[in-house]
Parts: structure tokens; C-alpha cells; sequence
């Protein structure tokens, strides 16, 4: 999705910005090349990720058939996770770029924020350069975790807005739940039945509409946590909360 993401910033039809992100398009290439380098590690991730199992041999005298080739597929899963830092730095290099084409306007606190770390080790393109240092530099910023650092305050006071969100498991992948009712409630921004903010609003599965419940649940009894909240109505259904 990162590589996606970096392909849709430097194409012009996509995006709206200068082909590639640089100035005097035909003289500089600007990130033409940097995209490409992303779409080879990604390209590489894929074939690392064949399973190394899959290519076992036997070995001491036929009496080890199945061998785990833990160690190699370690080994790739580290070069894949290598591969993918670099192909963030990329889309974040180019993030960067591309709102150097809308200034003046100010993106989002969090998104600022990111843009200034980049920005400390990282100028600007105006004209075609060597990027190799660049993405090493942010790779760094990605391996230090400067990037999250600068971007968590945010995401926890985001998920602390969103309050308490479950969900069952799809009944097209699993057969346990198919035959039974799931209980859902709803959160409300301005109504509520409860201090919580919760109201009990129906059964819910894959083949029947909502139905009324036909129990209430005392303010006293509810609780956030789903499983306390199973059991005190003595059910052993799926639950999940939907935010309207």
C-alpha cells in the first residue's frame, strides 16, 4: 500500500501535482527513479515471501523429512522488514515533496509534525540529486522511531475519542457463529439509554434482520468490557459496538 500510495503522489492524472514532484518536468525526473526503487523492494518482498518450508529436504540419513527452515525464513522475514522501511521512507519523502506544491496551506498537527522531522535531515528536491542519502536518512528516522514518536500522542487521543469497538468474526470465514445471534450495541453521541452511552438495539447475524431485545441492562451492571458485560446477561454470543 506504500508503494500504491507513492504512485499516486508523483502521478500527475492521480494527484494533481507536478509529474513526479520536481520542477521543470523533462529536465529533472524527481521521483520517478525513487518510485521505482520502491516498486523492486516491494517486488522482492513478494518473493521473499514464498514460504521457505515449502522447499525442504530430508536430511540426517531420511530421518528429519520435515525441516522447519526456520533459519532461512527468518532471514528473509528480516530483509522483508529491511525492504519495507525503505519503501516508507520513500512514500514519506514524497509526502513531504508534495506539500511543498501546496504551501501555503498547513495540513493536519500530526501530519506536520512528521513533515518537520523529515525536514530536519532532509531539504527539499528542487532538482534531480542523488536520493540514496535521503532515504537512508529517513530510514534512520524510521528505525529510531522518531516518526511514531512525533505521530502517538495523536493516535492515542484518537483511539481514547473513538471509545471501546469489537467486532465478530466474518461467518464467511467460520462456521461458529453462522447458526447464532450477535449481540449489538450501539454507541450514541447525543442519546444514550444509559450513563455509558450504550443502548441494547437488537440481535444481529448474517441471515436475520435486527430484532427488539427483550431485557433491559441496569446502568450498575453495564460495563465497557464486553466479556464482563457477556457475562452478567448470561449470554455467550459474539458482541460488538458500532459508533454512530
Amino acid at each position: 500500500m506504500s508503494e500504491r500510495r507513492t504512485e499516486r503522489l508523483i502521478n500527475p492524472a492521480l494527484s494533481g501535482l507536478p509529474a513526479f514532484l520536481v520542477k521543470d518536468g523533462g529536465l529533472n525526473s524527481g521521483f520517478m527513479m525513487a518510485h521505482c526503487t520502491a516498486a523492486a523492494l516491494v517486488s522482492e518482498n513478494k518473493v521473499l515471501c514464498h514460504p521457505a518450508s515449502v522447499d525442504s529436504l530430508p536430511t540426517s540419513a531420511g530421518t528429519e523429512d520435515h525441516v522447519s527452515m526456520g533459519g532461512f525464513a527468518a532471514r528473509k522475514a528480516l530483509t522483508v522488514v529491511e525492504n519495507v522501511e525503505r519503501v516508507i521512507a520513500i512514500e514519506l519523502l514524497a509526502a513531504c515533496q508534495a506539500i511543498e506544491f501546496l504551501r501555503p496551506l498547513k495540513t493536519t498537527q500530526p501530519l506536520e509534525a512528521v513533515y518537520a522531522i523529515v525536514r530536519s535531515v532532509v531539504k527539499p528536491l528542487d532538482k534531480d540529486r542523488f536520493l540514496a542519502p535521503d532515504i537512508d536518512a529517513v530510514t534512520e528516522l524510521l528505525k529510531e522511531e522518531k516518526i511514531w514518536i512525533a505521530v502517538q500522542p495523536h493516535i492515542e487521543r484518537y483511539k481514547a475519542e473513538q471509545g471501546v469497538e469489537t467486532r465478530p468474526s466474518s461467518p464467511t470465514t467460520s462456521s461458529t457463529h453462522s447458526s447464532q445471534n450477535i449481540i449489538c450495541f450501539r454507541k450514541r453521541r447525543h442519546a444514550s439509554n444509559n450513563s455509558n452511552g450504550y443502548s441494547t438495539d437488537g440481535f444481529v447475524n448474517s441471515y436475520e434482520s435486527d430484532e427488539e431485545i427483550s431485557y433491559k441492562i441496569n446502568d450498575e451492571e453495564f460495563h465497557p468490557k464486553m466479556p464482563k458485560l457477556a457475562a452478567s446477561i448470561k449470554l455467550s454470543r459474539p458482541l460488538f459496538v458500532v459508533e454512530e
